[in-house]
């Protein structure tokens, strides 16, 4: 094919792994992949469609992806977020757009897009928007019974280059009830990074101050991961580049644990010989932390990294 695209692939499936003892499962895993569909469908995309990501509801699947028909259309990122969105459980696929949507003074220029559903069906994409002179983090939602297009929510962070913020990358979100939060990587000049959070309560109306989860240290951070259950938080995230640490919440982001080492992997991942992917940041491969939380029979909440 003359350009990347973005295939999706049903997957169902019922395993659990992790660190601790599995939750009993009465019978074995069963893995039913069904037919490959083309989603990246958009004729005036770019070559390099990349970096999906997708949610479900019930009939609903709403995927994303880095698209270079920014890079087309000015962005110095080189991607805008293509999207597009399926009503009969990803038979079939209609192409969305674009985000974010250009402006006078605001080109189309988005990568890192992270999509959530909450229980009552609504929709929620988050994309990071590398601008000329600041970088963006923007939410976008799509209510369950509005028509198949995104309404731009308040940004939950801005960051200006004046002020020396240099760089935002790789969030994370995690949506329960009406409490929204996303974790990213925050680089200012002189500094390695840190782990910051943000926190709505009503549903991405209005946004806490950035909350710093990582320990001030010399060593790189990136790639966070958080879940939220209740008044619950939990975020994980990498250091160095293959250290795994974490920070939890139990009263809602008021107040976190100190930042602790949770895991070391046996030796970092180093990109092949002759490997390189682009200038900066883009010339290593990183590894990266996820999160998920199941409920196990008794009704305990057993998280996954």
């Amino acid at each position: 094919m003359k350009h990347n695209c973005i295939v999706l692939s049903t997957l169902l499936l019922a395993l659990l792994l992790g660190a601790v003892p599995p939750l009993t499962i009465e019978s074995p895993a069963k893995f039913l992949l069904g037919p490959e569909v083309l989603v990246s469908s958009n004729q005036d995309g770019g070559d390099l469609r990349c970096e999906p990501s997708a949610a479900i509801f019930k009939d609903t699947v709403v995927v994303a992806w880095n698209d270079s028909y920014g890079g087309l259309h000015g962005s110095l990122s080189g991607t805008a977020v293509g999207w597009a969105i399926s009503k009969d459980r990803g038979r079939t696929f209609r192409f969305g757009g674009y985000l974010p949507v250009a402006q006078a003074d605001f080109v189309v220029a988005a990568a890192d897009s992270r999509l959530a559903v909450d229980a009552e069906g609504n929709f929620f994409l988050e994309i990071l928007s590398w601008q000329a002179k600041s970088q963006h983090l923007q939410l976008y939602i799509m209510p369950r019974n509005a028509a198949a297009e995104w309404r731009k929510l308040p940004e939950p962070v801005v960051y200006e280059a004046s002020r020396g913020e240099e760089l935002v990358d790789k969030p994370a979100m995690s949506i329960s009830d009406r409490n929204i939060g996303i974790t990213y990587t925050e680089k200012r000049a002189g500094s390695s990074g840190t782990i910051s959070l943000v926190l709505s309560g009503d549903k991405g109306q209005t946004w806490s101050k950035p909350i710093q989860l990582s320990a001030d240290s010399k060593s790189t951070k990136t790639s966070s991961a958080i879940v939220i259950n209740g008044q619950e938080i939990v975020a994980a995230w990498m250091e160095s580049p293959s250290q795994v640490w974490f920070a939890t919440s139990h009263d809602g982001g008021k107040s976190f644990s100190a930042a602790a080492q949770i895991y070391q992997l046996k030796r970092p991942f180093t990109p092949p010989r002759a490997y390189r992917m682009g200038p900066g940041q883009m010339s290593n491969i990183s590894n990266d932390a996820s999160l998920v939380r199941v409920s196990s029979p008794s009704g305990d909440s057993v998280y996954y990294l």
